[in-house]
């Protein structure tokens, strides 16, 4: 009982705590704050009663962990506002009051979208909404679908309810016409309370963009003439925000499909988040997408996904660059807490990483405050932490020769050694190609970073340090009988050779092979040349379709010993192992984000048509499951082979492709440089809320314009066009002109 007791108390304490200040207005997003603990800290979701006539659902949880969530009235007034949990095994917490006070005046709420309807029972579209369809079993799946005219970004759905509103269902959506419906993760409910006949039930939806969407019901009680039926009395979809990306030239269902990997992936809003907080994996008992994961190892692909769109998480991102240790010699931890990733072994490649997270984030946002902040314990301004890591490049591991060599005796390349990288089960380290290529980039955005904050002097030194760091990557891993770059070196001087199609890939991407050797590369992930004694060759070595193999040689076929994970015993990857070739995603399967560094080196290497060909390749295996992929591993029952969902949040840099890949954009010191790779038979592309040096900008690339031009919106958003085939300066203040590119 007094278990009870203190769960009511706690959650009563975290629903009362926003009704403190001045009422906000209508229109304007309302905080409440949410917490109630079931036994055995189930998933649960949460339930609001907005005291205005709707019941407003969240996406699951575990129910240990309070959740921010924000909604907006449409009338001013004193609002009887109220919440309960409902656990995945149907706990129902009691209603808590959290009431609230709306100012303002009163604003006509947006009209539902006109649509058609369909059912399980007649699925031939009809005018009329249908209200209810009947099945033969309580578990037979039914569905009452709306259909619209044309693909639209969807904010939320609402449902009136009748007698036998169902307990357990999901909402999906297409983007085909209805050949497939894909479920929207956050809008699954079990055991969902009957709501009384004047609310309506409204599920937000995120802007996910569909042109059809319907509930679907997989189990009910049978009604007072024993029949198992599904009954809605209402259902209206309304339009939310236009979605970020937009094409003129690729078909309609594929750009609607790019903005939902992005909405999956990237931002992750519709997705399932076990701490109710999309910077935490989840695995019960669903795998989604997440927006990040907040180590060094991610800094900079968090920075990247994060900061054009002004992410609500911005400020955590900010906190954590700021507030991660880096000692003496420049070496940063992997986390704020520890200096080893999962407590194994120290990895070298953050200190580049860590330097271009921070160098993109103030390029991006031109923020003081940021570029200015201490680290929370030591006070350390985070520039000094900086320039502190990058002296460990230069000096302490020998980078002011162009060539970065890991001293650390646990990290030097050998079967015995330990990883260096986020490709934690192979022994990166010595000297080692993955690192160097990320090397290069920190030279180069650390450069940008010192010029932009007025260190001429210096950013000119590290500037002229990138010719002398491509030209030591090509003298010391280029592989001429292969025609590809090798691993790494070891402390012995053997060269070690997997065919990892992921250094090559962001070698070429990164702008350090020469365009002959990016061409031979090339040719070979393409399957247009064979490297002889590989075990993938071919057509074969795109068998996941979405992304390459990560590596083309088996490690079990090569020197014994060089593939390892230690985090599960040491298994050692051999061809009755449970790390077989294909069964791990770093031995033959495939990890995404990839086909993030895929498409920009085609694009550099082969053209922006080519890269456009491998995107919509993407697109297309996407339409049919939104890549939720996570197939099974026949030895240990877990998937192990496809890194997509889950802690993976660099799958979001495949659709983030299209703002530094379509649309070209990156920061320098003068300012964001904008060189769209607009394919040919694309006539525009259009990029928006874009956020760049504290202003909200849309931005155009189109082939049939010569001269940038700009015009302020009435909603405080700039837009921007520029031509699609030359490159374009847009300054912190504002201003465009035509520029020659800085590779």
């Amino acid at each position: 009982m007094s278990r009870k007791i203190r769960f009511l108390l706690i959650a009563i304490a975290f629903g009362l705590a926003n009704s403190q200040g001045a009422p906000p207005s209508v229109g304007d997003p309302v905080g409440i704050r949410m917490q109630f603990v079931h036994p055995d800290n189930e998933m649960a979701y949460f339930i609001i009663d907005d005291g205005d006539g709707r019941w407003i659902s969240t996406a699951q949880g575990i129910s240990l962990y309070p959740l921010a969530f924000t909604h907006s009235y449409f009338s001013p007034g004193k609002k009887a506002r109220q919440w309960r949990s409902v656990s995945i095994t149907g706990n129902l917490s009691p209603w808590l009051p959290a009431p609230v006070e709306i100012a303002g005046e009163s604003l006509p709420e947006s009209a539902p979208l006109p649509a058609s309807f369909s059912t399980s029972a007649s699925p031939e579209k009809s005018g009329s909404f249908p209200g209810s369809v009947t099945g033969g079993s309580e578990y037979d799946k039914l569905w009452i679908a709306a259909h619209f005219k044309n693909l639209v970004p969807l904010g939320r759905l609402q449902l009136r309810p009748d007698a036998g509103f169902p307990t357990d269902f999901e909402i999906e959506t297409t983007v085909d016409g209805g050949k497939h419906w894909l479920p929207v993760p956050a809008a699954r409910f079990f055991h969902f309370p009957s709501p009384p006949g004047d609310r309506v039930v409204e599920i937000p939806l995120n802007g996910v963009v569909a042109d059809g969407v319907r509930v679907v019901s997989f189990r009910r009680e049978a009604d007072a003439n024993g029949k198992f039926t599904l009954h809605v009395r209402g259902m209206e979809a309304f339009e939310g925000e236009k979605p970020p990306f937009e094409v003129s030239g690729l078909a309609p269902e594929l750009v609607a499909t790019w903005n939902n990997l992005w909405l999956t992936f990237g931002s992750a809003q519709n997705e399932i988040h076990e701490r109710f907080d999309p910077t935490w994996p989840t695995g019960r008992p669903y795998s989604g997408g997440m927006l990040t994961i907040l180590a060094t190892e991610w800094s900079l692909w968090n920075a990247m996904k994060m900061v054009w769109c002004h992410s609500e998480y911005l400020p955590k991102l900010a906190e954590v660059l700021a507030a991660y240790p880096v000692d003496e010699e420049g070496y940063v931890w992997v986390t704020t807490t520890s200096e080893k990733h999962l407590e194994h072994s120290r990895h070298y490649n953050v200190v580049p990483l860590y330097i271009s997270a921070v160098s993109y984030y103030y390029l991006m946002t031109r923020d003081k405050g940021f570029i200015e902040s201490r680290d929370p314990k030591t006070g350390e301004p985070i520039l000094d932490k900086v320039r502190r890591a990058m002296r460990m490049l230069t000096d302490g591991l020998g980078g002011s020769s162009g060539l970065v060599t890991v001293k650390d005796p646990e990290m030097q390349g050998t079967p015995d050694s330990k990883s260096n990288t986020y490709w934690d089960a192979w022994p990166f380290g010595h000297q080692d190609a993955f690192m160097n290529a990320h090397y290069y980039e920190a030279v180069g955005y650390y450069a940008e970073l010192l010029a932009a904050l007025g260190d001429n002097t210096e950013a000119a030194r590290f500037r002229a340090l990138r010719p002398a760091i491509k030209k030591k990557f090509n003298e010391t891993f280029w592989d001429e009988t292969n025609g590809r770059y090798i691993g790494w070196i070891d402390k012995n001087g053997k060269r070690v050779d997997f065919g990892f199609v992921f250094v090559n890939l962001e070698a070429v991407a990164l702008g350090l092979s020469t365009p002959e050797r990016a061409g031979k590369i090339m040719e070979w992930i393409d399957g247009k040349r064979e490297v002889v004694g590989d075990t993938s060759v071919g057509a074969d070595i795109y068998h996941y379709k979405i992304a390459p193999r990560s590596n083309t040689l088996a490690a079990e076929a090569g020197e014994a010993g060089y593939f390892k994970l230690f985090w599960n015993g040491n298994i050692v990857a051999t061809k009755d192992s449970s790390q077989a070739w294909n069964l791990n995603a770093q031995n033959g399967g495939i990890i995404l984000f990839v086909s993030y560094y895929d498409l920009h080196a085609r694009e550099r290497a082969l053209g922006p048509d080519n890269a456009a060909e491998r995107m919509k390749v993407i697109l297309e295996e996407s339409v049919g499951d939104q890549l939720r992929r996570m197939p099974k591993n026949p030895v240990i029952g877990i998937g192990t082979a496809v890194g997509v969902l889950r802690e993976f949040p660099e799958s979001g840099l495949v659709p983030f492709y299209f703002v530094d890949g379509v649309m070209g954009l990156r920061p320098a010191a003068e300012g964001l440089v904008i060189a769209p790779g607009l394919p040919a038979e694309w006539k525009s592309a259009t990029l928006r809320d874009f956020h760049f040096a504290g202003k909200t900008w849309m931005v155009t690339a189109d082939h049939s314009i010569r001269d940038p031009k700009s015009e302020s919106g009435s909603d405080g958003t700039i837009h921007i066009t520029v031509p699609a085939g030359r490159t374009t300066l847009l300054t912190p203040d504002g201003k465009l002109s035509a520029i020659n590119s800085r590779q």
